[in-house]
């Protein structure tokens, strides 16, 4: 869609970026000549375009390593409807028997390995020798690859694979901790989303949204990214003493605050 779009000389249109393009496309791993060839397509699409991103992490991204030179760069957070989410946490909702209030630690997201890590995920639980339960909802290409991680790890009895939920809301209010793990995302909308409901939240410092999310006295939910003891440690720390949620940092992200954002680029 941005490659057609970009064909349209009209000054009123902002291309809205949601990912690092650096390493959704590849250009910071691959031979010098595909780098290249990448790079050009993109500064194609971008240069000299009105560039709005999820994140200041992706903005940065888009300079240093896809070499674009846009006519103007903003950041505009992601919006959430504070009050929507917290009422549909609140929906009709049984937890499986196997399964207590508050006591099971819960992740969310594609089932892709290599950019959500649920590798390092079952890795590192099965390190912190934690008897509660890991439940992962999600489904996608690498379902039965995760499935026999766990099943080398020596984990069945406590991980439990639930698929895709349309509401996960109320499995993220009864879940003692969210944890995400991934080595990159364009912002981090589950991290956020946790938080909202007052569920605690755990994740890697991926590049790039996890860390503007995490702010000031947040900064203990962030472990470095691709550490399986230190994500280990932290998942321990946090079921013994789950950290205080710090609601203040949620402002920000306000659906009416994103929407007057968006309303000042109207010429």
């Amino acid at each position: 869609m941005d490659r057609i779009i970009s064909l349209i000389k009209d000054k009123r249109i902002h291309h809205v970026i949601h990912a690092p393009l650096s390493i959704q496309n590849g250009i910071r791993d691959k031979k010098w000549y595909k780098k290249i060839s990448r790079i050009w397509h993109m500064k194609r699409m971008y240069d000299g375009r009105k560039i709005i991103v999820v994140s200041n992490g992706v903005g940065a991204d888009l300079l240093k390593f896809v070499k674009v030179r846009p006519f103007s760069l903003r950041t505009i957070y992601n919006p959430f409807h504070l009050d929507r989410i917290k009422s549909l946490a609140e929906k009709p909702f049984k937890l499986p028997s196997s399964l207590d209030h508050k006591n099971y630690l819960l992740h969310i997201g594609a089932f892709t390995l290599k950019t959500k890590r649920q590798d390092l995920l079952i890795k590192a639980f099965a390190l912190s020798g934690l008897e509660c339960k890991l439940v992962l909802l999600g489904k996608g290409q690498d379902e039965n690859k995760i499935r026999a991680l766990i099943k080398k790890h020596r984990v069945s009895d406590r991980v439990i694979l639930v698929g895709f939920e349309n509401n996960p809301y109320p499995w993220i209010k009864h879940a003692r901790l969210l944890i995400l793990c991934s080595d990159y995302e364009g912002f981090g909308n589950v991290l956020v989303e946790s938080l909202i409901i007052s569920t605690p939240a755990l994740s890697t410092n991926c590049f790039s949204g996890p860390s503007e999310i995490f702010t000031d006295s947040m900064a203990e939910c962030l472990v470095p990214t691709n550490d399986t003891e230190a994500l280990a440690k932290k998942m321990i720390s946090f079921y013994l003493k789950p950290p205080r949620v710090d609601r203040s940092v949620l402002e920000r992200f306000e659906a009416k605050k994103i929407a007057k954002e968006y309303l000042k680029l109207i010429p």
